[in-house]
C-alpha cells in the first residue's frame, strides 16, 4: 500500500482542518431531538397500540386526564369533600372550561361548563314521563341513607363497579377533559407543571394522588430519557479513559489519537442522522453509546496494531502502512458483519426496529470510512520519527502459553460446549413473548405506578370485547338474542378472572330499573317486545349522555360488544379466557347468531407473533448473510461454519438467559441476538483471519494459533472490555428494557470473548507444531 498516494496521510494537517470544520457544521446545523411519542413506546405492543389508536379517534382534540385519589373513606362527608375539592382544582386549569354561545332572538347567551368528571359531578337518570332526565348521582343530603343511595349508585351498580369508585371503598376516579394543544415538548412540560401545581397542596397533606394522560407519558419519557443521557455520558467517558490508560499507558499519544478520532465521530453523528431525515426515539437513542463503543473497539485494533510495530523501532510510515495490512480487512469485513446484524432488523414488523437498523447501519459505515480514512491524519501528526530503542518492549508470551493449554483441553472443551448447548436450549424454551408497554416504565415512574393502581384497586386496566352478531339490523332488541346475550354475559361474569362485563343487556336492564322506579329486582331485562323498542328509542335519544354505547354495540343495533374487564395477566393466560368463553357462547348460540372473540385474540397473537418473528427473521438474516461474508472472506465454507458456531452458543446464552432471568421479549430485547452476533464475530474474525495468513505462509495450525493469540490476544481482550464497559452504560437507565439490552448484550459479549480464546484455539491448534 503506497501511503505517499493517500490524501489524508499526505497532507494531514489539511485533513484535521477539514474534519474540524465538518464537526464545527454538524454541532451548528444539526438539531438533536427524541421523539418521546406514545406510539414509540407501544411499538411492539399491538393489544395497547390498538387501544391506543381507538381512544386517540374517539376522544379527537380532547386530552383526558384520570387522576387516581386516595380518600380514606370516599363515603364520608371528608371523602366527598375532599373529590370535590381536587375536582375544583383540576377545573381551574385552563383547558378544562368549555364555552358554548347561543344567539336566539337577537340575544347573545354564554355559557360555561367545567368538563370534570368525577363522583360528585356525575349524574344518573331518571324517569321523565316516556324518557329519562338525569339528576346528580350525589343526594342532597348526606346522611347514612344518603349515603348509602350514593354507594348503590356508584359502586354496586352493575354499570358503575370499579368505574368512579374502588371495591376498597378508598380509591375514586376524577377524569378531566382538557382541550388545548399539548403537541409539543414546552406545551406537555407546562402541562406538567400546572397539573403539579393544582395536586401539590392535596401531597403535601399525605394524601395520596396518582395522574395518568399521554402528554403526561411523553413528557415523562422524554425527561427520562435526558436524565439518562446526563448518566451516560459521565459513565461512557470513564470507561473510555480506563480502557485507554490501561491499553495505550506505554504510548499515551495513541490515547490522543483514539480521543480524537471518538469525538470527531460522536460529533458527526447527529449531522449524520440529520441528512437521513430519521429521528432518535426511545429505541434508536440507543445507538449512541453503542456505536461508541463499537467505534472505540475498532480503534483499539488499530492502535494496538500500530503499537506494536512502532515499539519495534519501525518509522511512522512504515507502522502505518504494517499496522493497516494486518487489520484493515480484517476490520472492514467485521464493520461488514456488524452492519449485517443491524440491517437484518430490517425484516422486523416494527417501524421503530426498522429505524434503528438504518441509523445504526449508516452510523456504522460512517465511523469506519473516519476511522480508516481521515483519521489517520492523527497518527501522521502525533508519530513523528522513530522510537527512542530504550522505549522498545517486548511482547508478552502469555498468549502462546494459553494456546497451549486450550490444545491439550480440546476434548474436556468439546464436551463442555455440548453440554453449553443442551443448557442454552433448556434456556430458549422458557422465553416469555409477553409484550406490556407498562414494562418498558420503571417501577418508580409516576405512570407505572398509576396503571398498577388502576390495575389492582379498580379490577384491571386489560380491556377486551367478544363480538355477537345478532344477524339482523335492530335485532339486539329482539327479547330472544337478549336472553341469550345475557347468558353469554352470566357466563363470562362467572369467570375468576373477570373483574367486570359490560354489556347491552346491562344497558337495558339499567334503564328497566329506572322505568320502574327502582324497585327490587327490576334490575333485568325487559319483559315483553313493546319495551325493548321502547327502550331502544330511549338509547337512540340520550346518545349524547351516553358516550359509553360505542362499547357495547354498532349503531345499526345489530352487533353487541361483550366487553370484558380483566386485571393484568399473561398472553397465555388471556388467549386461554377468550377461547373458552368464545367455544362456550358459539354452543348455545341461536340460529343466525355468529361470536367471535377474534379480535382480541388476533391482537394477543399478533403482539406475541410479531416479536417471535422479528427475533427469528432478524437472526436468520443475520446467520446467512454472515455465513456467506465469512466464506467470501476465507474462502472456506469449513472456517465460515467454525465461526458461526463458536458465536451462536454466546448469541443462544443471551436468549437462554431471558428466558432463565424472566426478561420479557419485547421490542427492544429482540434486538440484543442480532445485534450480538454481528458484533460478537469481529473478534473471531480477527483472529482467525490472522491464523489463516499464518497458515497460507506455511506455519503449522498450532503455531499459527500461538502466532493469532501473541498478535490478536491482547486486543480482542480489551475490544471486549470496552464493549462490555459501553454497553454498562445502559444498566444506569431508568427503562428497565435499557437495562435488559445493556446486560444481555454484556453477557453475550463476554461469552464470545470466551469462546474465541477457549474454542477457536482448541479447534484451530489441535493439528501441528
Amino acid at each position: 500500500m503506497d501511503l505517499t498516494r493517500n490524501p489524508f496521510l499526505r497532507f494531514p494537517i489539511v485533513t484535521i482542518g477539514v474534519m474540524i470544520l465538518a464537526c464545527v457544521l454538524s454541532l451548528v446545523f444539526s438539531t438533536v431531538k427524541v421523539d418521546s411519542e406514545m406510539d414509540d413506546l407501544l411499538a411492539g405492543d399491538q393489544r395497547n397500540q390498538e387501544s391506543y389508536a381507538i381512544a386517540r379517534e374517539l376522544l379527537g382534540e380532547t386530552v383526558p386526564v384520570v387522576v387516581s385519589l386516595d380518600c380514606g373513606e370516599v363515603y364520608s362527608p371528608s371523602g366527598i369533600e375532599l373529590t370535590r375539592s381536587v375536582t375544583w382544582a383540576l377545573g381551574e386549569i385552563p383547558g378544562a372550561t368549555l364555552t358554548y354561545t347561543n344567539i336566539q332572538s337577537g340575544l347573545t347567551n354564554t355559557y360555561s361548563m367545567t368538563n370534570v368528571n368525577s363522583l360528585v359531578t356525575a349524574t344518573r337518570p331518571v324517569r321523565s314521563g316516556f324518557s329519562l332526565e338525569w339528576q346528580s348521582i350525589v343526594p342532597p343530603i348526606l346522611d347514612e341513607q344518603g349515603m348509602a343511595q350514593l354507594r348503590r349508585w356508584s359502586q354496586k351498580h352493575p354499570f358503575a363497579r370499579n368505574i368512579l369508585v374502588a371495591e376498597d371503598g378508598r380509591h375514586t376516579v376524577i377524569i378531566a377533559n382538557y382541550i388545548r394543544p399539548l403537541a409539543t415538548p414546552e406545551e406537555q412540560a407546562r402541562f406538567q407543571t400546572e397539573i403539579d401545581n393544582a395536586l401539590q397542596p392535596f401531597r403535601d397533606e399525605g394524601i395520596s394522588v396518582q395522574v395518568i394522560s399521554l402528554p403526561l407519558i411523553e413528557h415523562e419519557i422524554r425527561t427520562s430519557i435526558k436524565d439518562d443521557m446526563r448518566r451516560f455520558v459521565p459513565l461512557a467517558i470513564v470507561v473510555l479513559l480506563v480502557v485507554l490508560i490501561v491499553t495505550f499507558r506505554n504510548v499515551p499519544r495513541l490515547i490522543a489519537f483514539v480521543l480524537a478520532n471518538q469525538i470527531m465521530g460522536i460529533v458527526l453523528l447527529p449531522g449524520l442522522y440529520q441528512l437521513t431525515g430519521l429521528r432518535l426515539n426511545i429505541f434508536t437513542i440507543l445507538l449512541v453509546p453503542l456505536l461508541t463503543g463499537i467505534h472505540l473497539a475498532m480503534l483499539v485494533h488499530v492502535a494496538t496494531a500500530f503499537q506494536r510495530v512502532w515499539l519495534q523501532c519501525v518509522d511512522r510510515t512504515s507502522a502505518i502502512k504494517m499496522m493497516l495490512s494486518e487489520v484493515i480487512r480484517a476490520s472492514g469485513f467485521a464493520a461488514l458483519t456488524t452492519v449485517i446484524g443491524l440491517l437484518a432488523l430490517l425484516t422486523s414488523e416494527v417501524t421503530q426496529l426498522r429505524e434503528f437498523g438504518i441509523l445504526g447501519a449508516v452510523g456504522m459505515i460512517m465511523l469506519f470510512a473516519l476511522t480508516f480514512g481521515p483519521g489517520l491524519a492523527w497518527l501522521a501528526v502525533l508519530f513523528v520519527g522513530k522510537i527512542d530503542s530504550k522505549d522498545v518492549q517486548t511482547s508478552s508470551s502469555w498468549g502462546e502459553v494459553w494456546a497451549a493449554r486450550m490444545r491439550k483441553a480440546y476434548e474436556p472443551l468439546l464436551i463442555l460446549a455440548f453440554l453449553g448447548a443442551a443448557v442454552v436450549l433448556a434456556g430458549i424454551s422458557q422465553v416469555r413473548t409477553d409484550v406490556r408497554a407498562s414494562e418498558f416504565l420503571n417501577a418508580q415512574s409516576s405512570a407505572r405506578q398509576m396503571i398498577e393502581e388502576m390495575d389492582e384497586a379498580y379490577g384491571g386496566i386489560n380491556i377486551v370485547q367478544l363480538e355477537v352478531d345478532s344477524g339482523l339490523t335492530n335485532g339486539l332488541n329482539n327479547p330472544t338474542f337478549l336472553k341469550y346475550l345475557q347468558s353469554v354475559h352470566d357466563a363470562a361474569e362467572a369467570e375468576k378472572d373477570v373483574t367486570a362485563v359490560y354489556s347491552y343487556t346491562q344497558l337495558m336492564s339499567a334503564i328497566n330499573e329506572v322505568w320502574e322506579g327502582g324497585k327490587p329486582g327490576s334490575f333485568q331485562l325487559p319483559n315483553n317486545p313493546i319495551k325493548s323498542a321502547l327502550f331502544s328509542g330511549i338509547v337512540n335519544s340520550q346518545k349524547a349522555q351516553l358516550p359509553f354505547l360505542t362499547m357495547l354495540c354498532d349503531t345499526n343495533f345489530q352487533t353487541a360488544q361483550l366487553t370484558l374487564r380483566t386485571r393484568d395477566m399473561s398472553s397465555d393466560s388471556y388467549l386461554s379466557l377468550l377461547e373458552r368463553l368464545e367455544k362456550e357462547a358459539q354452543s348455545t348460540a341461536p340460529k343466525g347468531v355468529r361470536v367471535s372473540a377474534q379480535s382480541g385474540i388476533r391482537s394477543i397473537l399478533e403482539a406475541d407473533q410479531r416479536i417471535v418473528k422479528s427475533q427469528q427473521k432478524s437472526v436468520l438474516w443475520t446467520v446467512g448473510l454472515i455465513g456467506l461474508v465469512l466464506v467470501l472472506l476465507w474462502r472456506s465454507v469449513d472456517l465460515a461454519l467454525l465461526a458461526l458456531a463458536v458465536n451462536l452458543l454466546p448469541v443462544g446464552l443471551i436468549i437462554a438467559m431471558q428466558g432463565l432471568m424472566g426478561v420479557p421479549l419485547n421490542s427492544i430485547t429482540i434486538m440484543v441476538a442480532a445485534v450480538a452476533l454481528g458484533i460478537a464475530v469481529d473478534d473471531t474474525i480477527h483472529f482467525i483471519t490472522h491464523w489463516r495468513d499464518q497458515i497460507n505462509e506455511g506455519a503449522s495450525p498450532f503455531v499459527a494459533v500461538r502466532s493469532a493469540m501473541r498478535v490478536k490476544g491482547r486486543p480482542i481482550v480489551a475490544t471486549t472490555a470496552v464493549l462490555v464497559g459501553m454497553m454498562a452504560v445502559f444498566w444506569v437507565s431508568v427503562f428497565p428494557p435499557v437495562v435488559h439490552f445493556g446486560l444481555l448484550l454484556s453477557v453475550g459479549l463476554i461469552g464470545a470473548l470466551v469462546a474465541a480464546l477457549v474454542l477457536l484455539p482448541a479447534w484451530l491448534g489441535r493439528a501441528g507444531e
